[in-house]
């Protein structure tokens, strides 16, 4: 599993991109998938694990087979922006309970 600190950056970077960038919610998951590509479920904490995975394959559904790497901006065609809200708040809920378990061993 990557360090929790690692991951809670990472997410930070997205979170950022996600909520400051230009365009719609599509938009800007087009703008972050480099940061989403380490949500792997073997990378976060059991807890999360099905959240993580659920991010991975709904961006990975509005990515589709039409993109090799990373889609074009706007691009994310398989998705819709209320699937995309739905992704930046899992993503949120993820980092969340990532700070409360660093917390929770930097106060030990």
């Amino acid at each position: 599993m990557a360090s929790l600190q690692y991951i809670n950056s990472k997410l930070s970077d997205a979170i950022y991109i996600l909520t400051i960038h230009e365009g719609d919610g599509r938009t800007r998951l087009a703008k972050v998938l480099p940061k989403l590509k380490f949500l792997s479920p073997s990378n976060v904490p059991d807890e999360l694990k099905d959240d993580a995975e659920w991010i991975l394959e709904t961006v990975k559904r509005g990515v589709g087979r039409v993109f090799r790497g990373l889609p074009p901006t706007g691009k994310l065609t398989g998705i819709q922006n209320s699937t995309a809200s739905e992704v930046i708040q899992k993503i949120l809920k993820i980092q969340e309970r990532i700070d409360q378990i660093i917390e929770s061993e930097t106060s030990k």
